[in-house]
């Protein structure tokens, strides 16, 4: 109600003056509609005049309408008429973020355009970001070399990169798949040892298919950083779907149970099942190789003496899996194929597996034999 007795009351005003403009445009929340409405009858030489702090909230505006033409449109009228007077950094952090998501190309074209004293570690951490979108999103080799430079450029400005910043030029080094290039910033810079920075070196490895040094970087640092769930998916997945490493993969998994890291089960009722719903195929597949393992052991994960339910979920698109499962379902029923185990579903739900428990007796029977 407020917005729109403020918009009725800018509305009378037969003339209204640049500072008009920016007092409703101002005044209106992220959410207002009104705000495009306005910009669309705004004259250019008001926009022009405006401060940059209000540029900068017109441009979340737009962004949060997803009025992506006006945002360009308004950025390159914004660096075509920018005043050296009226640069804030505060605004052009928020500018530069904003464009991140949106246009890192654009954002870059921002950072360029600004005096370096208007500069600062918070504008690295978010052009940086913005490299690591573009990096991921468009593949352009153009971001990576960008990161690199703008690393090289912070440094030469004597101000010190945090470990966003690290991880985002990292992240950005897999547009061109150049783990070499990610394993020697995370070696070369002491600031970068830690799990963020650590995990995103293994993502890029194992995207170009480094399995190998993945597995290296790993058993170099586990007892220095400590592993998280990424970590552990990151490199099982590099292992099995990129290097059919299964045995390595298990143990692996083995290590992040065994801490507590990883923990399948959920209870419903008095029911326990594994649930691997939410996990990747290659996770999925671990999980269940390793506990049938598992009961040839002194500490099996399973009773035999219960049926085995799994939780697979039934997949959107699951029109051309055979089992009519999902794409983890299937990996789930290749695994149980493979150790020769008849399985069937919860009472015809695809989503979920079931391995009876005499199915499970036979199992241990015949490999003990």
């Amino acid at each position: 109600g407020e917005e729109e007795r403020a918009y009725a009351i800018f509305k009378s005003i037969e003339s209204p003056t640049t500072e008009h403009y920016s007092t409703i445009l101002s005044s209106l929340s992220t959410k207002s509609k009104l705000s495009s409405k306005i910009l669309d009858n705004i004259p250019i030489i008001h926009f022009v005049f405006l401060d940059m702090k209000t540029m900068t909230d017109i441009i979340h505006k737009l962004l949060y309408l997803r009025d992506y033409e006006k945002i360009d449109f308004y950025v390159d009228l914004m660096l075509d008429n920018l005043d050296p007077d009226n640069i804030h950094t505060t605004s052009v952090n928020r500018l530069i973020f904003a464009l991140s998501s949106h246009n890192p190309a654009k954002a870059l074209d921002v950072f360029r355009m600004i005096p370096q004293e208007h500069v600062n570690v918070n504008t690295y951490q978010n052009i940086m970001l913005a490299c690591q979108r573009g990096a991921k999103h468009d593949g352009d080799a153009l971001f990576y070399e960008s990161a690199l430079s703008l690393l090289r450029r912070m440094e030469e400005a004597g101000l010190k990169p945090n470990k966003q910043i690290f991880s985002s030029v990292i992240s950005a080094c897999c547009a061109v798949e150049n783990w070499q290039t990610a394993f020697a910033i995370f070696q070369h810079y002491e600031e970068s040892r830690n799990v963020y920075c650590w995990n995103s070196a293994l993502a890029v490895c194992c995207k170009a298919g480094a399995w190998l040094e993945a597995l290296e970087m790993y058993e170099a640092y586990k007892n220095v950083i400590t592993p998280n769930f990424v970590t552990y998916n990151t490199l099982v997945d590099a292992l099995i779907s990129k290097g059919k490493q299964v045995e390595l993969a298990a143990n692996v998994y083995n290590e992040a149970v065994n801490k507590s890291v990883i923990n399948h089960w959920k209870l419903e009722g008095n029911v326990e099942l594994m649930n691997l719903h939410h996990y990747s195929t290659s996770m999925a597949q671990i999980a269940v190789y390793s506990l049938l393992n598992s009961l040839l052991t002194i500490h099996p994960r399973w009773d035999v003496a219960d049926d085995l339910i799994i939780i697979v979920g039934k997949g959107r698109n699951n029109r051309d899996s055979p089992n009519g499962t999902s794409q983890i379902g299937s990996k789930v029923i290749d695994v149980l194929e493979g150790f020769q185990m008849r399985y069937d579903f919860v009472q015809g739900n695809t989503g979920r597996i079931c391995v009876r428990s005499e199915v499970l007796r036979q199992y241990v029977k015949r490999i003990m034999q």
